[in-house]
């Protein structure tokens, strides 16, 4: 949710518990996972860019994933992975699904916080996305 949230540009909207209560009273808590969502600066810029939200740029199917796209303010492009199915999906996508004109461009993936292999104008970006996964990345035109 908080990577389609990101990339849509939605307010966002903390609404889980944010104490851990026991006989000896409350304390402020977040647990690992908490933290790794919510404090995560690279997936917290998609959202905070001022640019418009992002729109799909390649619909769902039972075997591929939705491909989503945000142009952002220093002309790379956010893209979310989303799979809406119950089994593992194909993401796919080339420089020219992003209307990125560019010879060459770097890609991250913003949860794994990694640099991944670059693209050129002629490849193909492919990952397997998990069932109701979305992966979250960043392309930088070269």
């Amino acid at each position: 949710e908080f990577s389609m949230w990101a990339i849509s540009a939605s307010p966002l909207v903390v609404t889980t518990p944010l104490v851990r209560c026991e006989v000896t009273g409350c304390k402020p808590y977040l647990s690992d996972l908490q933290k790794e969502i919510l404090f995560n600066k690279e997936v917290l810029a998609i959202n905070q860019d001022v640019t418009p939200q992002g729109r799909p740029v390649v619909n769902a199917t039972a075997t591929t994933a939705a491909v989503w796209a945000r142009t952002l303010s220093d002309s790379s492009v956010a893209v979310a992975l989303f799979n809406p199915n119950d089994v593992p999906a194909a993401g796919n996508f080339t420089l020219s699904t992003l209307k990125l004109n560019s010879p060459t461009a770097a890609v991250r993936d913003l949860w794994a916080h990694a640099d991944l292999p670059p693209m050129n104008a002629s490849s193909v970006f492919r990952q397997t996305v998990p069932p109701h996964g979305t992966t979250v990345l960043r392309v930088h035109p070269n």
